[in-house]
């Protein structure tokens, strides 16, 4: 795990720190955000999130799981979202789509980076939020979306 991990770090290593929000959790709406769960002084997120070559806007905010609103988001600007979201919480919505869960993130298109360039990515997999063997998988997946924009630049 060490080394797959170190090998993720190297490859980040001299590409730009984006800065990255971790939406650990939040209720679906038809409209607006409500209050959003970040990622704050989370060890598991932030180590992770490093690890990918990203930076976590929210890590100064106070606590593992600090709650914001749309104007937190706004305040902290990220280039990147990551919305985690809980496979109960989508089958409850009868069938959202990834599209969908972005669309949720509209409203900020004027005022946050990451919407109005489309860097909003969900994610639903369980490996995502559980420290373990698969922490691997979120790295290299983290790695991935986080460094996406870089690949058109």
């Amino acid at each position: 795990m060490v080394e797959e991990l170190e090998s993720i770090r190297k490859e980040t290593a001299n590409m730009k720190k984006r800065r990255t929000l971790i939406s650990i959790f939040r209720e679906l709406h038809k409209e607006g955000l409500g209050e959003i769960y970040v990622a704050g002084a989370n060890p598991y997120f932030n180590e992770l999130l490093e690890i990918a070559g990203g930076v976590n806007v929210a890590q100064d905010l106070g606590g593992m799981a600090p709650i914001i609103t749309a104007e937190g988001v706004i305040e902290l600007n990220p280039e990147v979202i990551i919305d985690m979201q809980p496979p109960e919480k989508i089958a409850a919505r009868d069938g959202l789509k990834e599209k969908e869960t972005r669309a949720d993130w509209d409203s900020l298109k004027n005022g946050v980076d990451a919407v109005r360039l489309g860097q909003v990515y969900p994610i639903w997999d369980d490996y995502a939020s559980c420290p373990g063997p698969r922490s691997i998988r979120f790295a290299r997946w983290l790695a991935d979306v986080v460094h996406e924009q870089d690949s058109v630049e």
